[in-house]
């Protein structure tokens, strides 16, 4: 007998939901923390991932740029997805190799004080380990956003934000959610701009 699709529909949410509240809060706060110090020192932050993480990355790079560019203040955030230039990431790829196409990024344009926001499900992506590896070795923080057993990456990380899981799929879902998050979260320290506000 095939299962109604509301059945499959409800344990999607069930499960997505379950997530969600499996989150780690406290990690999730010092990412939080990360970023603000970023802001305050006028620093800058880089973000990177693959696939769906790629997307991720620049997502949360577009939202969070958007959310801190327009304050009087005149205070902003320098934001950077590494995820962006398909032609220059396709030359480095084709030249030095994919597994380098954000380390270089990195040497080319970061100092220390910076953040680097690394997403990877698995936490082995060659690009993100050597990423985050050249980010310690040259005084930047790093925040890692990664799933089922958080991989090489999180020995690498100043910042790791786990969420329980081997699905991808609903993985870089929650991964979203708290990005989301974060970025509001950071308007608000910010600029004591409510969440609500955009």
């Amino acid at each position: 007998m095939v299962t109604p699709p509301a059945s499959h529909l409800a344990r999607y949410l069930e499960q997505s939901l379950a997530l969600i509240n499996a989150a780690p809060q406290k990690a999730v706060l010092a990412a939080c923390d990360a970023l603000h110090s970023t802001f305050v020192a006028g620093k800058s932050v880089y973000a990177c991932g693959n696939g769906g993480s790629a997307a991720n990355a620049s997502h949360f790079c577009e939202d969070l740029a958007k959310l801190m560019w327009d304050e009087p203040s005149g205070r902003r955030l320098r934001v950077n997805a590494l995820t962006e230039s398909t032609p220059f990431m396709t030359a480095l790829a084709n030249d030095d190799g994919y597994e380098r196409i954000f380390e270089i990024q990195l040497a080319m344009n970061a100092h220390p004080g910076d953040t680097l926001l690394c997403i990877s499900g698995s936490g082995n992506s060659a690009n993100v380990l050597r990423a985050a590896s050249w980010a310690r070795d040259n005084g930047l923080h790093t925040i890692a956003l990664t799933g089922f057993n958080g991989g090489a990456l999180c020995e690498l990380a100043g910042t790791h934000v786990h969420v329980p899981s081997d699905n991808m799929g609903l993985l870089e879902c929650v991964h979203m959610i708290l990005l989301d998050f974060i970025s509001k979260e950071l308007r608000f320290r910010a600029y004591g701009t409510a969440h609500a506000a955009r």
